[in-house]
């Protein structure tokens, strides 16, 4: 009884008490050793630049997405953290994945993630109107993270997605 009491209190305590203790925490909840990763990523201009998430210059705990020239490797800021804010005070959406619209004027953003089976295949679904700086939710009525697969239409004014095991198009512009 007195090990598992002290087993207990160790376990409530936030610092760690050893040196076990330590590495653990650096491992799983600072995540000290996680591998950097790239992307996700997307092809533009048939192959003369790509696309990828990194983190913000401004913000280390934002992203925007940047553009590489395959030929040069020239980098360009296409949409800073800051256009990614969905509402004053909040913070910029944490992406998961994106699409770009055939003419390159939106971008579907997949945030808000959760686990179907193996795959992050659930979650919120967000367009960007880079004209404008537009940003909305698709769905918006529905609940959190509850949107899967959705598609920008071959104009990119309207994009489907699956919510409830139902198809649902939206148009972008009225958002109806």
């Amino acid at each position: 009884i007195l090990l598992l009491g002290a087993t207990l209190a160790r376990a409530a305590d936030p610092k760690p008490s050893t040196p076990l203790s330590a590495q653990l925490e650096r491992i799983f909840a600072k995540k000290s050793f996680e591998a950097k990763k790239f992307g996700p990523s997307s092809w533009m201009d048939g192959g003369r630049a790509y696309t990828t998430v990194e983190p913000s210059a401004a913000d280390p705990e934002a992203k925007e997405i940047v553009r590489y020239d395959t030929a040069s490797g020239a980098r360009r800021v296409l949409v800073p953290a800051s256009a990614l804010v969905p509402a004053p005070g909040q913070k910029p959406l944490a992406i998961d994945d994106y699409a770009w619209s055939k003419d390159g004027k939106r971008l579907l953003l997949f945030t808000n993630t959760k686990k179907v089976w193996r795959r992050n295949t659930r979650g919120d679904y967000w367009v960007l109107e880079l004209a404008t700086g537009r940003l909305h939710k698709l769905g918006a009525g529905g609940p959190e993270s509850s949107l899967m697969f959705a598609k920008f239409s071959p104009d990119g004014g309207r994009a489907a997605y699956v919510r409830g095991n139902d198809l649902w198009v939206e148009d972008i512009a009225s958002e109806k």
